[in-house]
């Protein structure tokens, strides 16, 4: 009998074996959902980088407008007037 392995000891490594399997698959799923997450939040980031670009166009487009009436109205130039 030598060599060979019990049916005792087979079912237990099977057993082992079956139990490592589960934990690894249930790993899986564990990191396919947090992977999930993680491409959710940065698609939301995406949209609020974009957004907050925008916005920053925007406040700096008025910046730039306010900037030159008030250089229009010192230097007695209109404000449509580029500048020398």
């Amino acid at each position: 009998m030598r060599g060979r392995a019990s049916p005792v000891a087979l079912s237990t490594r099977d057993t082992d074996e079956a139990k490592l399997n589960e934990r690894i698959d249930q790993r899986i799923a564990e990191l396919k959902q947090d992977f999930q997450r993680g491409e959710e939040r940065l698609r939301e980031l995406d949209m609020q980088q974009a957004q907050l670009r925008e916005t920053m166009l925007r406040i700096a487009g008025a910046i730039q407008v306010l900037e030159e009436l008030r250089g229009g109205q010192e230097g007695g130039e209109s404000p449509a007037s580029p500048p020398d």
